[in-house]
């Protein structure tokens, strides 16, 4: 892969990462909100919700570019390592974390028994943002099935909007984390990575003003359609991904990333477990009144990416291998 687009998308994994922060962290029932704080915040949600289906489409981007050589035995053992290990050991490591706040919350412990830890373990109940890592590894689970369908292109592109069409007439918030209520994006990325990588990956840079104001106008489109409706939130799910890949031109770059803005991964396993430190500093340094409300909504992210990025320098030169581990291999 060009270096240019290699680095767009590490420059993008780090901007999603970051959006995906606030989500976890900016809560106005913490504050004394004015009706200005609850909208300004409801926006700031809706445009940092896109971040989710913007990791999906990706994934689904660079792995169907070049799939058809990948034996699915080689995919699934890569993919334990680089996923499923993470995510069992983030969940035993939040296990305790968890159990500790239920204890000071109710006097009492929630978990009981070793079902119980082994269940809450594999659906990410300690660490519940992990969702998204249990839903991707499902679909390489289903490599040989998603290869069959994106090498069909009308079959796919019909399954992609049918697909939408049952998932709205379902609910379009009902099945957050499932894998079929993300499995449109999904294809999608499989489908433009496997039939239009060239358009994909190497599009003409003396278009990309044009390229890039069109995404940011269809994106606020999208963002108001949002606002009003679930119906919009979804369909804003489903298409902002291909906006956000678009704007992400402004990363193709020759600037090389630097080891902290790599660190995507330790930030989406870690966020819950320093949101509440993030929260409780912002709101002694500002109080919770309407100013303090509006500017939360970058303040307290912009916190707990630094707290999450000093631990993981700290962790990476202490324990490497372990980092490494945790990491799913992206300690570099």
């Amino acid at each position: 892969m060009e270096q240019k687009v290699s680095n767009k998308i590490t420059y993008l994994y780090f901007l999603m990462s970051i959006l995906i922060l606030n989500l976890h962290s900016v809560y106005m029932e913490q504050f004394q909100a004015s009706e200005l704080a609850l909208v300004v915040n409801q926006f700031v949600k809706i445009i940092c919700n896109m971040s989710v289906p913007t990791f999906f489409f990706i994934s689904a981007l660079l792995f169907y570019r070049n799939c058809e050589k990948k034996q699915w035995s080689r995919v699934i053992l890569a993919k334990i390592k680089t996923l499923i290990i993470p995510y069992i050991c983030w969940n035993l490591i939040c296990f305790p974390l968890k159990e500790f706040k239920n204890y000071l919350a109710t006097g009492s412990i929630a978990t009981v028994g070793i079902k119980d830890i082994v269940y809450k373990v594999l659906m990410s109940q300690y660490d519940p943002v992990l969702w998204f890592i249990r839903v991707l590894f499902i679909y390489f689970l289903f490599y040989p099935v998603i290869l069959f369908l994106v090498r069909r292109q009308r079959l796919c592109l019909g399954l992609i909007a049918l697909l939408l069409g049952i998932n709205i007439i379902i609910g379009p918030v009902t099945g957050y984390s499932t894998a079929r209520y993300w499995l449109p994006i999904y294809l999608l990325g499989g489908y433009l990575g496997y039939w239009r990588k060239d358009n994909i990956f190497h599009r003409k840079t003396s278009l990309k003003s044009i390229y890039v104001s069109f995404s940011l106008v269809t994106l606020i489109i999208l963002v108001i359609g949002a606002y009003f409706s679930d119906i919009g939130m979804y369909l804003c799910r489903m298409i902002s991904p291909l906006c956000y890949w678009v704007m992400g031109d402004i990363f193709f770059i020759e600037r090389s990333p630097k080891w902290i803005e790599k660190q995507s991964f330790y930030i989406y396993c870690t966020q819950m477990i320093f949101s509440v430190v993030a929260q409780k500093v912002w709101i002694r340094l500002f109080g919770n009144g309407l100013a303090s409300a509006l500017f939360a909504n970058a303040g307290i992210p912009l916190i707990l990416l630094v707290v999450i990025l000093i631990t993981a320098r700290v962790f990476h030169l202490i324990m490497p291998k372990l980092y490494d581990i945790l990491t799913g291999g992206r300690s570099e």
